[in-house]
């Protein structure tokens, strides 16, 4: 389980093994969860046609540290004048394709 406070780079990290502070670039840590507080009724069946479904999903519903890593780019791509969208300047960009 990943936590990622708004506004850094740096996550805390938690697994069977041990606790540590990282950053969200960690070639470690991208298919480990987000921890997300969710409202059930409202976020959890998007979520599930995200990993389950045939049917497109949003695009924005939660996910691995990749994913979400992916998601922010594009808010910073499809809004780029909306400073609470840019990235930091030290971003690691993914490479995913």
């Amino acid at each position: 389980m990943v936590q990622w406070p708004v506004g850094t780079l740096i996550v805390s990290v938690s697994d069977s093994d041990a606790q540590y502070d990282t950053r969200i670039e960690d070639p470690a840590i991208q298919n480990m969860e987000i921890a997300a507080i969710w409202d059930a009724e409202q976020d959890i069946p998007a979520r599930l046609t995200a990993d389950f479904g045939k049917e497109e999903a949003a695009w924005q519903i939660g996910g691995p540290v990749w994913r979400e890593r992916r998601v922010r780019e594009e808010y910073a791509r499809r809004f780029p004048e909306a400073p609470w969208h840019q990235l930091p300047p030290d971003w690691v960009q993914t490479t995913f394709s």
